[in-house]
């Protein structure tokens, strides 16, 4: 899930930098990996 919503991510905003990415999806990633548990 994290993966893939960083492809989309970098599909919809590619000139933006991969960290800010990351740091903006892995705490949304981590709540929904909570409620998938």
């Amino acid at each position: 899930m994290f993966i893939t919503g960083m492809m989309i991510y970098k599909k919809l905003n590619p000139s933006k930098n991969a960290m800010s990415v990351f740091a903006a999806l892995y705490p949304i990633s981590l709540i929904a990996f909570l409620f998938i548990i």
